[in-house]
């Protein structure tokens, strides 16, 4: 392969990549707009959700900076996770320990919540 192709094909890798991080952080302007909307309408669980999103997608872009790809399922635990590799060793596990209960805890929360829609569904249409 020629020196201009290899330069071309760098190019083109760059521009996506660059759009790709800008584009995230389009989203999170959005996404923080649209909870200060909700914040003054006082509807705070929209606006705790929209905020929430608005840091994950702002976590997902210093993650592409960092060189990795983020992972859309994995709300913030991600970023905390790229966190830890800056903490001294003895931190580390304490910190990772720590990530995984309020992770474990998320998930639990939301299976009770769906459990409980289910429930209330199958009462309603049995």
């Amino acid at each position: 392969m020629d020196i201009s192709r290899l330069r071309m094909r760098r190019k083109n890798l760059v521009e996506t990549w660059r759009r790709s991080v800008m584009g995230l952080l389009w989203l999170a302007d959005g996404n923080l707009k649209s909870a200060q909307r909700y914040l003054k309408l006082k509807d705070y669980t929209n606006c705790i959700n929209a905020a929430s999103t608005s840091v994950e997608n702002i976590a997902r872009a210093l993650i592409h900076c960092f060189g990795g790809k983020p992972d859309p399922d994995s709300g913030q635990q991600e970023p905390l996770k790229l966190l830890v590799t800056r903490l001294p060793e003895d931190e580390k596990a304490q910190f990772e320990g720590a990530i995984e209960l309020v992770a474990y805890i998320d998930r639990n929360k939301r299976t009770l919540e769906h459990l409980s829609t289910n429930e209330m569904r199958s009462q309603l249409f049995d």
